[in-house]
């Protein structure tokens, strides 16, 4: 059961690659930069993978089937609305840079 939640996180994880590398470009990270920002991200990623498996099964082994995974439920929400929240503060950011950059921009005709 545990190889199967796990299994499907991590095809979660690389099936957001796609989106998730494009977003370099959309914030205007340097070429220059982009390994060092792609090994950042990557970190952060793969972070998980070293508690996430251990405090899920601490919860299913302590507190049951029934607890466990409603914490894991609990836990993961919270996870979603923290990455929309850190999304939208993103979005929000790169529009306040582009505006100003926009508004900074020499008119050409």
């Amino acid at each position: 059961l545990h190889l199967c939640d796990r299994r499907q996180r991590q095809m979660c994880i690389r099936d957001s690659y796609g989106v998730m590398w494009s977003i370099l470009n959309e914030i205007n990270i340097p070429i220059s930069y982009a390994a060092t920002a792609i090994g950042l991200a990557s970190m952060v990623i793969y972070l998980p993978d070293l508690f996430v498996p251990a405090m899920i099964g601490g919860w299913l082994d302590n507190l049951g089937e029934e607890a466990g995974y409603f914490r894991m439920f609990i836990f993961f929400g919270i996870c979603c609305v923290l990455a929309v929240v850190l999304s939208l503060t993103l979005a929000k950011k790169v529009k306040s840079l582009n505006a100003a950059k926009n508004e900074n921009a020499p008119e050409t005709k």
